[in-house]
């Protein structure tokens, strides 16, 4: 018996956060995203979004930058080089989804980038999630030539997601 899975997105809002972002908007967010990229259809995938002092935590520990940022991605896939928390032999069994890791939103960032920007929350949040879920599946910015390819794929990411965010 073969078992086909759907994307399995699972999200946690810290409480402080709760009533100021919707979950059903950040997994169509990510679900866009990883359509458009044909991310395999059995994928899964964590975000969470929390505070300036559990990501400047994680951004010390797994990045050793004392400050805080608006978006970390948490690699689970083998092949990724950067990967932090999986172990290089970590099986996935066939009939499991593979998960790709978790997106860490800081949502006071998000905020205060938003107003710098002039545009609302919620596209910041949108642009924050779609530049963590590119990292998991595998694109950086490290490189000039992989810059331009990350912006090329964000900047159509949030094309379109465009009416999502109308």
């Amino acid at each position: 018996m073969i078992l086909f899975r759907h994307m399995e997105i699972n999200i946690i809002v810290k409480p402080p956060f709760k009533k100021l972002v919707s979950a059903q908007f950040l997994k169509k967010i990510a679900s866009e995203t990883l359509k458009a990229q044909a991310a395999d259809p059995s994928s899964e995938l964590g975000i969470v979004i929390t505070g300036q002092e559990e990501i400047k935590e994680l951004n010390c520990k797994y990045r050793q930058l004392d400050e805080p940022t608006d978006v970390l991605s948490f690699y689970m896939l083998e092949e990724n080089p950067e990967n932090l928390t999986a172990p290089d032999d970590f099986p996935t069994p066939p009939d499991e989804a593979t998960h790709l890791g978790e997106v860490i939103i800081s949502y006071p960032q998000a905020e205060l980038q938003a107003g710098a920007a002039g545009h609302s929350v919620n596209h910041e949040l949108a642009f924050l999630l779609i530049h963590g879920v590119l990292h998991l599946l595998g694109y950086d910015h490290h490189e000039t030539a992989a810059e331009a390819v990350m912006k090329s794929h964000q900047d159509i990411a949030m094309k379109h997601i465009r009416e999502i965010l109308e």
